[in-house]
């Protein structure tokens, strides 16, 4: 082989390795179906809205699919999705290693109630709490939950309706989620102490440790602190940006 030949081969081998180096690989996502929020129905609601947007911007594809959480905590686990979204930032994993990145919205757990702005459990100890079924609105992870009753319903339009009849005390849903699924009216019937949440939460995107994912982390936390700061987040999340 001539000096020539080989001198070629190399730098043609050089720009395979760096552009291999440079791609970025086809992602899955798992999405959580969240009412009123991330909705497979429509393209119009918040967070699908920001799915769109960073679709258009990645250099790659999204291939997305809407699972039931453990569903889809079961998929990262076994490596078979790369990333989850919308998650509780933060939640430790004894499996293996995975990325949170930053803060795409900040959500709050609160008690709604037609009659008072409670601020714990143990102000309305032995009452009826009723929930969206599905939500475990930080892992059941609240103090004095053992101090009520929980009761699930399924569409949590008929939340207010609920209160009014007198057949729960109270209501416990995340903030800002309600006003996306309770009518402006129904919502400006209910109480509810501001300044003290159940529980406060980041939602972030979450991936299994790899180093595809941490080049698709990397971008994605660049991506928000600039739509954060142009205020474009807060554009596409309109009424449901909670910073």
């Amino acid at each position: 082989m001539s000096i020539f030949r080989l001198f070629l081969i190399l730098i043609f081998a050089s720009f395979t390795i760096e552009a291999a180096d440079n791609s970025r690989k086809d992602l899955t996502i798992a999405l959580l179906h969240t009412p009123g929020v991330l909705e497979s129905e429509s393209d119009n609601f918040p967070y699908n809205k920001l799915l769109t947007y960073l679709s258009e911007n990645y250099e790659s594809k999204f291939f997305t699919r809407y699972y039931p959480y453990k569903r889809a905590e079961s998929l990262l686990l076994t490596k078979q999705v790369d990333c989850l979204f919308p998650v509780v930032k933060g939640k430790k994993r004894e499996e293996f290693d995975t990325f949170y990145s930053e803060t795409v919205n900040n959500i709050s757990v609160f008690l709604f109630s037609i009659e008072s702005d409670y601020k714990s459990f143990a102000e309305i100890k032995g009452k009826t709490i009723i929930h969206y079924r599905g939500f475990d609105y930080g892992y059941w992870n609240l103090k004095d939950k053992d101090q009520v009753v929980f009761v699930p319903i399924e569409n949590q339009k008929r939340a207010v309706g609920i209160l009014q009849k007198g057949r729960a005390t109270a209501y416990i849903d995340y903030y800002p989620d309600i006003k996306q699924t309770v009518s402006p009216k129904d919502f400006s019937r209910l109480k509810y102490s501001k300044k003290h949440p159940l529980k406060s939460f980041e939602d972030s995107f979450e991936c299994y440790s790899s180093e595809d994912n941490k080049k698709f982390i990397i971008w994605l936390n660049k991506m928000i602190r600039t739509m954060r700061s142009s205020g474009k987040l807060k554009y596409l999340l309109d009424d449901y940006y909670n910073f």
